[in-house]
């Protein structure tokens, strides 16, 4: 990763870590969705799966107005990857 994400011609490694954090997001984006309008889960489960989905989304929209903004973009990265990996806690003593 370029030290600095503004960088006008990102290296290769650069994009190829840009592009790999989000088909990381997608990937943990489209597991809680699916359960959500699964019926194999319980409803409160199926409910905290549609709330962790619109935080993340939430700070998915922060992240990109701070990226734009250029400050503490890598916060609101961090908080919506956090939000992910909760619900894949909390699923994995789901199941």
């Amino acid at each position: 990763m370029d030290g600095d994400p503004q960088t006008k011609t990102p290296t290769l490694s650069c994009r190829i870590h840009s592009w790999a954090g989000l088909v990381m997001l997608m990937s943990l984006l489209i597991a809680p969705i699916l359960v959500a309008v699964s019926s194999y889960t319980s409803i409160s489960f199926r409910l905290f799966s549609i709330l962790c989905v619109c935080i993340t989304g939430y700070l998915v929209i922060l992240l990109a107005s701070a990226f734009k903004q250029q400050a503490n973009a890598g916060l609101y990265q961090r908080l919506a990857y956090g939000v992910q990996l909760l619900w894949l806690s909390v699923f994995s003593l789901v199941i």
